[in-house]
């Protein structure tokens, strides 16, 4: 596990964010998250490739269609060996705030704040003073989280998604209704390795709430 993790941060970091990454013409990174992130094409196209390789090579024998066979075996293993090894910030992210959502919904302050970064004092004040006030029993992501990495600045990203949740107010004992909230944090990787949370704001969304009657 710990030789996975450090091989993904040296290719998420070589391969994909180090500074004057952004100077790459769009098409050599479309493929490297193509590798890394949805090798699936890649995938069939190597397995159709190399069927028609071996019928090939059954018919006519031809020794030189063996590198190309070679090749085709190549885009299948690599890009689902890359895929299952390497974890981008993007992809790592994500599941950071899936995990966080599930740690709302279960009421676990103490497993929210575990996402901190410790010295974000504004964070953990605003979690210790928000988060015990209801009782969660939905929080659910509802969009594919955004995330942007800071341009030549790898160590920092923001993460835009949308969240539906629903809570009893326990300072009025009521039940609210279901909300839908726009959700902007930001992150930080830290000395350890790990990605945390250094600031985050909720929003209402207007039309939404609206039909909600809120």
């Amino acid at each position: 596990m710990l030789l996975r993790r450090a091989f993904s941060r040296f290719f998420v970091f070589y391969f994909i964010e180090r500074p004057g990454f952004d100077a790459i013409p769009g098409p050599l990174k479309r493929m490297s998250t193509l590798f890394t992130e949805s090798p699936f094409w890649l995938v069939i196209a190597g397995i159709l490739l190399t069927g028609v390789l071996v019928v090939l090579y059954r018919e006519l024998h031809n020794q030189r269609l063996l590198p190309w066979l070679a090749l085709s075996v190549g885009l299948v293993v690599v890009p689902v060996l890359t895929d299952w090894i390497v974890e981008t910030t993007r992809e790592t992210l994500q599941r950071r705030v899936f995990e966080m959502a599930g740690a709302v919904r279960r009421n676990d302050v103490d497993g929210l704040l575990r996402f901190v970064d410790k010295d974000a004092t504004d964070v953990i004040n605003q979690i210790n003073g928000e988060i015990p006030r209801y009782r969660f029993s939905v929080c659910s992501v509802t969009s594919e989280p955004r995330v942007d990495v800071e341009p030549g600045n790898p160590r920092r990203a923001k993460v835009q998604f949308r969240v539906l949740v629903s809570a009893d107010d326990l300072a009025i004992q009521t039940q609210t209704l279901p909300g839908v909230r726009d959700v902007h944090m930001e992150f930080a990787l830290n000395e350890t390795g790990q990605w945390k949370l250094v600031a985050f704001a909720h929003y209402g969304i207007p039309e939404i709430q609206g039909i909600l009657g809120r």
